[in-house]
C-alpha cells in the first residue's frame, strides 16, 4: 500500500495519485514513489474532499468548514481548482447552511466532474434552506461563466451504506453528452422513483435518458456505449413467505436510446466493476463464505469469461490496462471498536490503505 486513507484516490496525470488523509491533500508520484502533501490547514472543522487532476499543474477539490477562525461565518463548502505552484484558489461554485435541529449541516457539494479539452465542469449541490433540501445538477460549458441548472431532485432519504452505492458524473469522450448515477435517491415507494442513471446532451441541455423502476450502480462510458450495473429480482416463496431473489446484471447501452440495451453478464455477487478497455473490466465479488471476505476479479464482456485475480482487493480507478488502483483491506472484527466490522458490507474485511496492482 502507498498510503492510508478514508476517501477514494484519484489519478489522472503523469501516474499521480490524489488523496485525503487526515483531512489534508496528498500526491504520491508512482514512478518516483515520493508523497507529497498539497494542503496543510486541514482539520476537523475544516475538511479537504473529491481531490482530482485538472491538468498536470493543477487540481481540484472540495473543501467544507467555517469562513473563519471564530467559527461564527455560515459553514459552506467550496468547489475550487488550485495551481500545484500555490497561486491563488479559483472559485467554481460555493454552498452554504446553518446547522438544522440536529446540528448537522446539510448544504453540501456531493460530487463533480471536469470535461479539461472543452473545459466543462458539473457538479451536484445538496441546497438546504430552513424547509428543506434539494439536491441541484449544475453545468457550466466553461468554468468562468454562470451555471446551468440541468436536474433538480427532491431529497428522498436515500440509500447509502453500501459498497455499490454511487454518486457520480462523467463526460463522454467527446463531451457532448454528460453521465450522472446518483443511487442515494433511489426511493422507497414507486411513486417517488425518478430513476438513478441519467444522460444529458450538452450542446442541447436536456436529459435525453434515464434509468427508473430499479436501482443501478458503477456507470461508465465505453466505446459509444454505457457500461453499468443494474438491479433486479424476482419474488420467492418460502414456507408461506414472500421474498425477493437479488442479482446484479451488467448492462451495455448505446448512447443512442433507440439502439436498446444488451445484458452481458449477470451474477449475484459482483460489484464495484471498472472497464479496463472495451473487452475487459474488473470489479469484486463477495465470498459466498461468511467472513470471508471479497475477491478482485477480470470479466471479458465479450465471452463472459471471469478470472481470479487476488483476495481482499478493492478496484478503485483503473490507471491503464495493465495497473489499477486498489484498497487494501484488512479483517475486521464484532468485539470491539477499533476493529469493528459495523455494516459488514465487506464479509469480515475493512479497507486498509491504497495500492496498485499490476
Amino acid at each position: 500500500p502507498v498510503a492510508s486513507s478514508s476517501v477514494k484516490p484519484t489519478t489522472l496525470v503523469k501516474g499521480k495519485l490524489l488523496y485525503v488523509r487526515n483531512n489534508n491533500v496528498f500526491s504520491y508520484n508512482l514512478s518516483s514513489n515520493q508523497e507529497t502533501q498539497l494542503t496543510q490547514d486541514g482539520s476537523e472543522v475544516n475538511t479537504y474532499r473529491l481531490p482530482k487532476w485538472v491538468d498536470d499543474n493543477r487540481m481540484s477539490l472540495v473543501r467544507c468548514g467555517d469562513k473563519s477562525a471564530d467559527g461564527k461565518s455560515p459553514y459552506t463548502c467550496y468547489l475550487y481548482t488550485q495551481q500545484l505552484t500555490g497561486n491563488t484558489p479559483v472559485e467554481i461554485a460555493s454552498v452554504s447552511s446553518q446547522p438544522n435541529t440536529s446540528g448537522i449541516h446539510l448544504g453540501d457539494i456531493k460530487t463533480y466532474a471536469w470535461d479539461s479539452k472543452k473545459k466543462q465542469v458539473a457538479y451536484l449541490i445538496d441546497e438546504y434552506t430552513d424547509k428543506n433540501t434539494v439536491t441541484k445538477l449544475y453545468y457550466k460549458s466553461d468554468a468562468s461563466i454562470s451555471a446551468t441548472v440541468l436536474k433538480e431532485f427532491a431529497m428522498t432519504g436515500g440509500r447509502g451504506g453500501s459498497p455499490d452505492d454511487s454518486v457520480y458524473l462523467e463526460f463522454s469522450p467527446d463531451g457532448e453528452k454528460l453521465l450522472l448515477n446518483f443511487t442515494w435517491i433511489y426511493p422507497s415507494s414507486p411513486d417517488r422513483d425518478e430513476g438513478t442513471l441519467f444522460v444529458f446532451d450538452l450542446p442541447s441541455k436536456q436529459l435525453v435518458w434515464k434509468m427508473a423502476n430499479t436501482w443501478t450502480s458503477n456507470a461508465h462510458f465505453l466505446s459509444g456505449h454505457i457500461l453499468f450495473a443494474k438491479q433486479q429480482s424476482t419474488a420467492t416463496e418460502s414456507a408461506g413467505i414472500p421474498s425477493q431473489a437479488v442479482w446484479i446484471d451488467l448492462i451495455k447501452f448505446s448512447i443512442d436510446p433507440k439502439d436498446g440495451i444488451t445484458k452481458i453478464a449477470e451474477t449475484p455477487s459482483w460489484y464495484g466493476f471498472e472497464p479496463l478497455n472495451k473487452e475487459m473490466a474488473v470489479f469484486y465479488s463477495v465470498a459466498t463464505e461468511s467472513g470471508k471476505g471479497v475477491a478482485l476479479e477480470e470479466l471479458n464482456l465479450t465471452t463472459k469469461s471471469k478470472k481470479l485475480l487476488k483476495e481482499q482487493l478493492l478496484p478503485v480507478k483503473v490507471i491503464d490496462e495493465t495497473s489499477l488502483v486498489v484498497w487494501t483491506m484488512k479483517k475486521c472484527s464484532e468485539n470491539g471498536p477499533e476493529e469493528s466490522c459495523g455494516m459488514d458490507i465487506y464479509n469480515g474485511f475493512l479497507t486498509d490503505g491504497i495500492g496498485v496492482f499490476d
